[in-house]
Formats: structure tokens, sequence, C-alpha cells
């Protein structure tokens, strides 16, 4: 309760040092000094452009992100966490992505549909 990093004031920002998932924690604290429970929330940081093979100046997901994604989906290969970071472009939602932590068919798709323009 004694920490300097206590603020009278709510933060309007936090910034995460790496992508991936966070978990972040928030506590109140009163005037008399008691500290809540924690309440606590797990979000995303870093892309989701469907790029899974990296490659120089890439910019978008080419047909090799496609076949890739789909061995995921299949089973064939184990993604790793960068993967799933950059893969996990389904489903959509009014047209933006909204991952579910999975690669499966629907990001497949997504991923295909943008190589192919469509």
């Amino acid at each position: 309760t004694s920490d300097v990093s206590w603020t009278s004031s709510i933060p309007v920002s936090y910034t995460c040092r790496t992508w991936g998932f966070h978990t972040l924690y928030a506590y109140a604290k009163d005037a008399a000094g008691n500290v809540s429970a924690a309440k606590t929330a797990t979000v995303r940081v870093g892309p989701v452009d469907g790029i899974i093979v990296p490659g120089p100046g890439k910019t978008g997901p080419a047909l090799s992100d496609a076949l890739k994604a789909l061995n995921f989906a299949l089973g064939l290969e184990i993604p790793t966490a960068a993967d799933i970071l950059n893969g996990d472009v389904a489903p959509l939602v009014n047209g933006v992505p909204h991952p579910d932590g999975k690669i499966d068919l629907g990001d497949v798709i997504v991923i295909l549909r943008k190589v192919v323009g469509l």
C-alpha cells in the first residue's frame, strides 16, 4: 500500500513492452489505505495482419501464409505464439478481426481472401 506507483487519478493508458497476450491487473485503494481485490483483463497486443511467414518488405499475406495457416488448422503443424499473434485473424465482426486464440479454417479463409483480393 505504500508503493510509489499508486496514483490518485485513473491512468489513461498503459504500454506493454512486448507483443502477445498480457493480463493487466487493476486495484483501488481507499483513503484509509485499504486495497481492493484485483480486477483483471487479458488483452492481446500485436498485429492482426495474416503474415505468418515473414519476408523482407512484406506488407500483406501471401499464398505461403494461407498454406501455413491451413497446416495449422488441420493439425499438421503446431503454431508458435508469434504464428497465432499474426495468423489469428478470424472471426471477422463487421469486417474487423476478433481473434479467438487459435488458427482454424476461418483464419485460413480470411487470409486466402486477402491474398486473392476478395
